[in-house]
């Protein structure tokens, strides 16, 4: 997909979303993937699974052989015992892969699809999420604390308080605890040309996170860093109008998509490399 083509795609997902009515669907999976014949655009479509494991698993199927036990995911550490249970009914290591998108409405109904959702947009596991006001917030708290490799983010606004029921502080401390438990955290602030109190929130809380060995940079004063971006594990991504302050994470008026897609995180994580830092 081409790079201009991600602002059309996230317009789409969010007309599907919100002005299809009884049409709304959400995409899960249906049938099994032969982990012995399996490509990696293929393994990209099982939940848990993004660049990382998919190599460990091409690599070790290239240097042992053919897969004798779905379970080899489990005891090579590719997943945790949870997130084997959680797709295992969609494993398999003999026979065709039949591996189909479930499209799923509001009422419940399944219609079986063999074609993929469009490329770049999202993938096969189907999570794909409308997080309107509070449910951003318990959403990326969530998955902040499940990453498992790597945060990646973007935020216009990170202003944190005092007090510890502040929401971003919450943030804030999920962020700590992934890097303490070896998770790899990078952090772009902006530094506003124009509203020096932007900047002094950013670096507030800038300082409190190097203090926990988080890589967190701030932009150059030329050009405003608007983005509110969250990239985990390279494929599970954040987007939308929340900054991380109290308001927006509790009170406003906010709308954001999470999106199963390590096509379309490669895509932001390299926009987001792209912006000079200072």
């Amino acid at each position: 997909m081409r790079e201009n083509s991600i602002a059309s795609a996230l317009l789409i997902l969010l007309f599907l979303f919100i002005f299809s009515g009884n049409n709304l669907m959400a995409y899960e999976l249906a049938g099994k993937l032969n982990l012995n014949t399996a490509t990696k655009s293929e393994l990209f479509l099982l939940p848990f699974i993004d660049e990382t494991e998919s190599c460990t698993i091409l690599q070790l199927r290239k240097k042992h052989g053919k897969f004798k036990d779905i379970h080899i995911l489990v005891d090579v550490g590719v997943l945790d015992s949870s997130e084997y249970d959680s797709i295992k009914s969609h494993l398999k290591i003999s026979g065709p892969s039949q591996l189909h998108i479930v499209k799923k409405n509001k009422e419940g109904d399944r219609i079986l699809s063999n074609i993929l959702p469009p490329s770049g947009v999202m993938t096969g596991t189907g999570a794909i999420s409308l997080l309107p006001n509070k449910e951003y917030y318990k959403e990326l708290r969530r998955a902040i604390g499940e990453a498992r490799h790597s945060i990646d983010m973007a935020m216009f606004i990170f202003k944190i308080t005092d007090s510890p029921k502040n929401r971003a502080v919450k943030i804030m401390n999920e962020l700590i605890a992934a890097r303490e438990r070896g998770v790899k955290v990078r952090i772009l602030l902006d530094r506003s040309g124009h509203d020096g109190g932007i900047t002094r929130e950013n670096e507030r809380v800038a300082e409190k996170l190097r203090a926990n060995n988080i890589d967190v940079s701030l932009d150059t004063k030329s050009k405003t860093t608007h983005s509110k971006i969250v990239i985990i594990d390279s494929r599970l991504v954040f987007l939308g109008s929340h900054n991380l302050t109290n308001s927006a994470l509790g009170r406003n008026y906010e709308l954001s998509l999470m999106i199963d897609n390590p096509e379309l995180a490669a895509k932001l994580l390299k926009y987001l490399n792209g912006i000079p830092r200072q």
